[in-house]
């Protein structure tokens, strides 16, 4: 194995007859076999998974995945988080937008195995257009951004035989067997509560069923894509890079997190990419060459990863193919290329076409590209089969250039105010490159030493670098030695070339270098480049043991085979354990909590769900009715408060404990990063569980002052002041006419738009003869809601008059 094969038409012909020489098989169906079958070993946990982190944005808060196939055209249409920032109240927040449409397509079609929702949405049954009724049929009606169309409700069953749709006729969607009635077996993610989540968690097998079969896909492919057409003279390379790509444990995000499915498709389509791209070099079909570029499209369409594939298949046909690329001549393509992707650019901000001329021009602008390079390159690309292939490759990627910027735009929406958005905003320019480069270093330790593994990187999570911090130093001269090292590698036409380039070409869209991926870096990140790391390592490790010619053969396999099987299995109990984690967003943060201590998401995460659980009958210990007691869900032994914490912790019940768990964390969220709404959200609603209502108030005005349109706040504030109201209305009917005050008092501090609030509080004073007081309040009232003008005027008439004969 000194030198590398290089691929020609005889090395394919004759690869059949090449045979394995350290690992034990006589077949090309028995790599395949232990491949999927350790998958399935290692990844089969993850198929109890629910939902966690970014899933509920990508599934459940999007009105078109939930609405199954009838939402595609719309999932075509829009970015892949416009539905949750409508959700939301707010704009598009992630710089350059999110356009995968691809992957929100393949969970609309799953939605219809697991059932859809008319109305895009778990419940409803909303009078939308104001008409007085819930209508059958799709309704229009106005917001704020406009007119819409939509259902005011799912499904409902006519109880009074009146044909029309009453809110109380409406199934809720955790009522699988539409009967009205909370049954035990519809609390699918036992809680003890009948709510949305149920709803959620139902057919999400389906999900991580499709992911694990999707990433067998990935590791079989990266089998034969190194085994027929990168290393065709070395499958004893091709099975252990794929091995280790399948084993390593950075992958388990990608796995079983459903929202991991944009990187598989990706890597998948990018892999058939390159087979196709290899294939048209030999047998020079057009046919070939259309199947490369339509499969460049769907991986386009998966993730932005594959806008690499114009530098990553013209390295890996110079270092694994015996043609003689014309860089100079692809250069000259890309060129052009990037010329018409400024023309796309410029006449899609000038917002000057319409809807058709839209369309004719996507497709227009890559024809055009495609007729110049074939008028003035002509000749190359008849006698370079790889100048054709690129040709095919920038024409689809300029159409898909076209048809993602009309979609989604260029336009950042918020991407310098929030920190979790934009972890360099409170950098210097020092800080901010050293840490970026630092950041290198930490995605060459993950490859190399999977742990521990973490969920999220944002703000706080790594702390700012300098050009004088150590491991900034040390990051900078080791990739630095790398990147040179991979240059003369690949012009030497070294495998190991080609793997190190790959694996820094893949990081270029993440590392924020060049553009800003909103986040410090991602484990999901590691997915792409992990395909060169495995291709380098397990070259270094065969190569190595080839080199051991001095000792017995039988014994440097037995030797390889004893290392690798230590490895799989500490890999793969890695694996087991983390997916194990990622069940839902309870095990994950309970459990990233003690690893990323200071990361604001993780610790924002850990104290809400420990608050949202305060209740449930694990912690209390009462089961609510209807409820199994004997149906326990520990969340993999996380949900457990010893009697011993509780007696340490001076608390007088369990509930409590928790309570102030997620107190604790929220605080520490809020003091790391100020504005941080959901710890302000989170921490009012600990607050209003215990009791106390200053604190509740005090959270929830900062939360206010920092995002006043937030819908969540919005509910709080609905639910709460219906409780002041009537524990003030009942303070009315004793005659305890100060605490009534009190309580309208915190109604109005609460909400200052309330018509209702200000209403009562006029009436607090008035049975208090605080009638000036009063007064002020009814007019306060009748300006918000001027609908009550009669009603209020008759209360203010004798007052009027009293003033005037004064």
């Amino acid at each position: 194995m000194e030198n590398q094969s290089l691929i020609n038409e005889e090395s394919i012909q004759s690869e059949s007859k090449k045979g394995f020489t350290y690992f034990p098989f006589f077949n090309n169906k028995q790599p395949v076999f232990i491949l999927v079958l350790l998958g399935l070993i290692f990844y089969s946990v993850s198929l109890n998974n629910e939902y966690a982190l970014d899933d509920g944005i990508i599934i459940h808060q999007n009105e078109y995945v939930l609405k199954g196939v009838r939402g595609i055209k719309d999932l075509v249409s829009k970015d892949m988080y416009q539905s949750f920032y409508k959700r939301m109240n707010a704009s598009d927040q992630l710089e350059g937008g999110r356009y995968r449409p691809l992957t929100t397509i393949s969970f609309a079609i799953e939605q219809e195995f697991i059932g859809t929702y008319r109305s895009g949405y778990y419940n409803m049954a909303d009078d939308l257009n104001k008409n007085g009724k819930l209508d059958d049929d799709a309704v229009m009606f106005n917001t704020q951004k406009g007119t819409e169309t939509n259902y005011e409700y799912n499904k409902y069953k006519d109880l009074n035989g009146d044909k029309i749709a009453q809110p109380g006729e409406c199934y809720p969607c955790w009522d699988i067997n539409n009967n009205f009635h909370n049954d035990t077996e519809e609390d699918i993610n036992r809680d003890g509560v009948f709510n949305e989540v149920d709803c959620q968690v139902y057919g999400a097998w389906i999900r991580h069923f499709v992911n694990l079969v999707l990433y067998l896909l990935c590791a079989v492919l990266v089998y034969v894509l190194l085994k027929r057409y990168m290393l065709p003279g070395y499958p004893d390379v091709a099975f252990l890079a794929a091995l280790l790509f399948l084993v390593h444990p950075v992958h388990s995000e990608v796995v079983a997190n459903v929202k991991g499915r944009d990187e598989l498709l990706s890597f998948i389509f990018i892999c058939l990419t390159f087979i196709y791209s290899f294939k048209f070099i030999h047998n020079k079909r057009w046919l070939t060459m259309l199947c490369a570029s339509a499969f460049f499209f769907l991986a386009l369409m998966s993730k932005e990863y594959a806008l690499l594939m114009p530098l990553l298949i013209p390295l890996a046909l110079h270092v694994f193919t015996k043609n003689n690329i014309r860089f100079l001549t692809v250069g000259l393509q890309i060129v052009l290329f990037i010329i018409s992707g400024f023309v796309i650019i410029y006449f899609n901000a000038s917002k000057s076409l319409g809807v058709f001329q839209a369309m004719i021009f996507i497709i227009s602008v890559p024809a055009v590209f495609a007729a110049i390079v074939f008028v003035f390159l002509k000749k190359s690309l008849r006698e370079k089969n790889e100048l054709l292939l690129m040709t095919g490759l920038l024409t689809t990627c300029l159409f898909y250039l076209g048809i993602r910027i009309s979609a989604v735009g260029l336009t950042p929406g918020v991407p310098d105010t929030e920190l979790l958005n934009n972890p360099y905003l409170l950098a210097t320019g020092e800080q901010e490159w050293a840490t970026k480069i630092f950041v290198m270093l930490k995605y060459l330790g993950l490859t190399v030493f999977p742990h521990p593994l973490i969920s999220d990187y944002s703000f706080e999570s790594i702390v700012y670098r300098n050009f004088m911090s150590w491991d900034f130093i040390l990051s900078a001269i080791l990739n630095l030695s790398l990147v040179i090292a991979g240059i003369i590698y690949t012009i030497k036409r070294h495998v190991l070339g080609f793997s190190i380039l790959a694996y820094y070409i893949f990081l270029i869209p993440v590392c924020n270098f060049f553009f800003s991926s909103s986040i410090v870096m991602l484990e999901t990140y590691l997915f792409h480049p992990s395909f060169a790391f495995s291709l380098a390592f397990a070259w270094i490790i065969l190569q190595g043991f080839d080199r051991l010619g001095q000792f017995d053969f039988t014994k440097r396999r037995t030797a390889l085979l004893t290392c690798l099987t230590v490895m799989v299995l500490v890999f793969g109990y890695k694996t087991v354990e983390r997916c194990k984690d990622w069940k839902n967003d309870v095990t994950l943060f309970f459990e990233d909590v003690n690893t990323a201590p200071n990361s604001v998401l993780v610790l924002g995460n850990a104290g809400a769900r420990w608050i949202d659980l305060a209740d449930t009958k694990e912690i209390t210990g009462i089961a609510l009715p209807d409820e199994d007691p004997a149906m326990v869900n520990d969340y993999n032994g996380h949900l457990k408060i010893a009697d011993e914490e509780l007696a340490a912790s001076g608390f007088s019940d369990k509930r409590e404990v928790v309570l102030n768990k997620g107190i604790n964390y929220l605080k520490h969220a809020v003091e790391l990063h100020p504005r941080y709404v959901n710890g302000y959200l989170n921490l009012g609603l600990a607050y209003f569980k215990l009791n106390k209502e200053y604190e509740t108030i005090y959270y929830w005005k900062m939360a206010e002052l920092l995002y006043p349109d937030n819908p969540y706040l919005r509910n709080y504030y609905i639910v709460y002041n219906n409780i002041l109201n009537n524990r003030g209305a009942e303070a009315i009917g004793i005659n305890d006419y100060k605490t009534a005050l009190q309580e309208f008092n915190k109604c109005v501090i609460l909400d200052p738009f309330n018509s209702k609030s200000w209403f009562n509080l006029g009436g607090a004073y008035y049975k208090l003869d605080n009638y000036e007081k009063a007064k002020d309040c009814w007019k306060k009232s009748l300006s918000l809601h001027p609908a009550n003008e009669e009603e209020i005027k008759k209360l203010l008439f004798p007052m009027e008059a009293n003033d005037n004969s004064k």
